[in-house]
């Protein structure tokens, strides 16, 4: 089979925000992905089918599901598994460009050969009427079954590689090279653009064995050598690790915190560094070993071929429930140049339904602001997930399911990201057997109309008109398990009729500051001095209005002190909301999350921002373009800056403007 060459593929800045060039040509960041599953492997008539069918809407990059353990031999690397994915992909399109999410579970033989490499679980046990914590004993299945990435059917204590292992990452590198190398000299390596190093629980570094809280993880010779290190890094002489660690400690002889120092931190208490060093220490350590062990795996394709894209799974900020399923220390991927793009799904809750804010877990902002592309999973099917009300959604009608498609995937454009178009399997439908919901007419027409406009925007360089700024902190992992009410708050505001802006607070010196009438600081209660020295002297200014929530800045440089705020912010912290006139300012204390919609829609109204709508529509604004999305609301005016519109939306709207002309896009 003869196919294209591509001569490159990359992600450049040249307009603004993270372009796909494949083949020296800008690209729509859209694509069609297959599951892990076995029934939506590329050569499936149903795959087929789909692959044809997004490629006469304009889509021609597939990812494709490959498991390295099949290719891993005792003898070398045996590529046929990923030569068969990219294979079939192009027998249904010859001019298809092809990721494959690889999923960089090592082979039992190697597990077996090295012992000392994999994790160790420790859970709590009865002996002699007393509950201890000890090391639980491993279980070796001795094979991956079916489903690489399920974690259903396997044991929580089942074997496996620990993220921090040298070794493991070594040889793991080492097989992805000789894979990149021997598909490079291959006829069928010039459809490959891109690899996506996969690994942890569902293939996206969440840790494993930690999700039923039946036993917990790392406690392996690997992952207490990496706190070491980290903990050196940190501290770096033995006279200040004492301050926190005690007279005794040394780089030599501390160890991860136990499960039963953990206990405070499962339970949801707000950790302090005078108090919960180690604890807090030890969530980091897990954090850097996914974020370091993704950063070596890049860099190990890049080394092999520059002109692979090289990704992952990262950036959780939402909808995490632990540290463990979280994604700290992602500033490690904003930095690193292997990195190319950063991808994940959006929660599983109600933002499943129509008329709701579609809860992104990553922050737009800082991607962009990093130079990182986002492609986010479009896995909603016209029935959906069970979400917290464990009640599958299912849409009326496929006007209704269009629209839920228009705002998933135009969000991500306008905020000047992408996604993918994920096949994944149904509710109650086996792995055996593939339930289709993209091959209908009507999805694909849809698909199709979303295409051709994000072509033509592909052009257009991204001109910043948000107005209003929300600064999440990473940190905040560490300190306290995922606070309630997020998700409320998010609706909330994005239903307040502003545009709104996400980043994490190391990234607040990179934005344009100048631009926001608002700023809100959630969950930052830990910052360096240098970052509450920029927030004193230029978020404090300008006119704009400033909102603290809750426990800001409560620890400085490692000390916690909760009289700190009123020295440096000139204000006293509240029992409840106040807000404070100062001479350059306003500050808003808010010492309890509020979720109302219409709190937000006033706040940012007397801040200066720019209210699109009133009825609680939800909006996502930027880039010159805003989105309006609703169910139930029959009329809308939407207030632009050259006018309002009078908008009748029917019982489902999704619709998108250019806020400048009033020309609707779709």
């Amino acid at each position: 089979m003869s196919v294209a060459k591509i001569d490159k593929s990359s992600v450049t800045r040249q307009g603004g925000r993270p372009e796909l060039i494949i083949d020296g040509e800008k690209v729509a960041p859209l694509w069609y992905a297959l599951s892990d599953i076995p029934a939506a492997k590329a050569w499936k008539d149903c795959s087929q089918r789909a692959i044809k069918n997004f490629a006469a809407c304009g889509l021609d990059v597939v990812c494709v599901d490959t498991n390295l353990h099949e290719c891993w031999t005792e003898n070398g690397c045996d590529p046929s598994p990923l030569y068969k994915d990219i294979s079939a992909v192009l027998q249904a399109n010859p001019h298809a460009k092809v990721v494959t999410r690889l999923h960089i579970n090592p082979p039992y033989w190697w597990l077996r050969q090295n012992p000392k490499e994999q994790i160790v679980f420790v859970g709590q046990r009865e002996t002699d009427g007393q509950t201890n914590y000890v090391e639980l004993e491993r279980t070796d299945s001795g094979t991956y079954g079916d489903r690489t990435i399920a974690r259903a059917k396997v044991v929580p204590t089942e074997i496996r590689a620990s993220m921090a292992s040298e070794k493991f990452l070594h040889d793991c590198g080492e097989m992805i090279k000789l894979l990149c190398r021997q598909v490079k000299l291959h006829p069928l390596g010039a459809a490959l653009i891109g690899v996506q190093p996969a690994y942890g629980h569902c293939g996206e570094w969440h840790y494993w064995g930690t999700y039923n809280g039946s036993c917990e993880a790392d406690y392996s010779e690997p992952m207490q050598k990496l706190f070491r290190k980290i903990v050196k890094e940190r501290y770096q002489t033995e006279t200040e690790l004492q301050r926190f660690y005690g007279a005794d400690a040394t780089f030599e002889n501390v160890t991860l915190a136990s499960p039963k120092e953990r206990e405070n931190y499962r339970e949801g208490e707000m950790l302090t560094p005078e108090k919960h060093t180690q604890v807090i220490d030890s969530m980091r350590t897990y954090s850097c070993a996914a974020a370091e062990a993704i950063c070596y795996l890049c860099k190990c394709i890049k080394q092999e071929n520059k002109d692979l894209l090289a990704g992952s799974f990262y950036g959780y900020f939402f909808s995490a429930e632990s540290a463990f399923a979280a994604h700290g220390e992602v500033q490690k991927l904003f930095a690193d140049e292997n990195v190319d793009f950063l991808a994940g799904p959006c929660s599983y809750q109600f933002n499943k339904e129509t008329g709701t804010a579609n809860m992104l877990r990553y922050l737009p902002e800082s991607c962009r602001l990093n130079g990182k592309l986002f492609i986010v999973e479009m896995d909603q099917g016209y029935r959906g997930w069970n979400g917290i009300t464990q009640k599958p959604y299912v849409c009326e009608s496929e006007e209704e399911y269009a629209t839920l498609l228009k705002r998933n995937i135009m969000e991500n454009i306008l905020l000047g990201h992408g996604a993918w178009y994920y096949d994944h399997r149904l509710p109650t439908v086996s792995i055996y057997e593939k339930e289709e919901y993209w091959n209908m007419p009507e999805r694909l027409a849809t698909i199709a109309e979303i295409q051709k406009i994000c072509q033509r925007l592909l052009y257009k360089e991204t001109k910043k008109t948000t107005d209003v700024l929300l600064v999440f902190d990473s940190e905040r992992l560490y300190y306290q398990r995922k606070p309630t009410g997020t998700f409320e708050l998010l609706q909330a505001i994005f239903k307040s009729g502003a545009g709104v802006d996400r980043i994490y607070l190391s990234d607040i010196e990179k934005c344009d500051i100048s631009r926001y009438k608002c700023v809100l600081f959630v969950d930052c209660f830990v910052l360096d001095r240098k970052t509450y020295t920029y927030i004193q002297h230029a978020v404090l200014s300008g006119g704009r209005t400033v909102v603290f929530m809750e426990r800001f800045a409560v620890m400085v440089e490692g000390e916690t002190n909760e009289s700190r705020f009123a020295e440096y912010i000139g204000a006293l912290r509240a029992d409840k909301y106040a807000e404070y006139e100062k001479e350059n300012c306003r500050i808003c204390i808010m010492p309890e999350r509020i979720e109302n919609r219409a709190f937000y829609h006033d706040l940012f109204k007397r801040a200066g921002a720019h209210i699109y709508t009133n009825n609680g529509e939800v909006v996502v604004a930027d880039n010159e373009m805003v989105m309006v999305h609703c169910k139930d609301i029959p009329h809308t005016t939407l207030h632009l800056p050259c006018g309002n519109i009078e908008l009748e939306n029917g019982k489902y709207n999704t619709a998108v403007y250019n806020i400048y002309t009033g020309k609707k896009l779709f």
